[in-house]
């Protein structure tokens, strides 16, 4: 993200330069790497399509991405199926701004579309000050591996929700 204009000072909006990174690195299947670092970003990468894709850092509390806006997801899936990515190795915050909706990582399709998370890797994060954490309503073949999550504002949100068997999301 660094090649591509992101400061990683803990100040700079680099949302700008990791949208580019993840187009570029999504054209050749590559990988989008975070240097230690802290990232501030209003989020809103879809990953929709983006198959092979990977996300890295250099370890929780190495590289810290800082949400900065109160209700955007940070990285999401949609109506399309979406494989093998990887999403690891960094620590999500939101120390700027009071989050009030939106997920670290959401696959966001009703219980009977198109879209699914499918042969993918979510590893090695630190959650926290977040609304809601990972929410994957389909999937096929997802590993959760080594994720902390905690909350030390007592905020109301989700830490991981799984599935969706009507339309209501009262069956999780």
């Amino acid at each position: 993200v660094k090649a591509l204009g992101a400061e990683g000072d803990g100040s700079t909006d680099d949302t700008t330069a990791i949208a580019a990174t993840i187009a570029a690195a999504a054209a050749v299947k590559g990988a989008v790497l975070f240097p230690p670092g802290k990232y501030n970003t209003s989020g809103g990468f879809s990953l929709n399509g983006l198959n092979g894709l990977k996300i890295l850092g250099s370890g929780p509390g190495s590289t810290v991405i800082r949400i900065t806006h109160a209700s955007n997801d940070l990285f999401s899936v949609g109506a399309t199926v979406t494989s093998n990515l990887e999403i690891g190795g960094f620590t999500v915050t939101s120390d700027t701004v009071t989050r009030t909706g939106g997920w670290v990582f959401h696959v966001n399709n009703a219980y009977n579309g198109t879209g699914m998370l499918k042969k993918s890797v979510i590893r090695d994060l630190e959650i926290t000050k977040q609304f809601n954490g990972l929410g994957i309503q389909k999937y096929e073949f997802v590993v959760l591996r080594d994720i902390l999550m905690w909350d030390p504002v007592g905020t109301t949100g989700v830490g991981i929700r799984f599935g969706q068997k009507t339309l209501s999301n009262l069956n999780q």
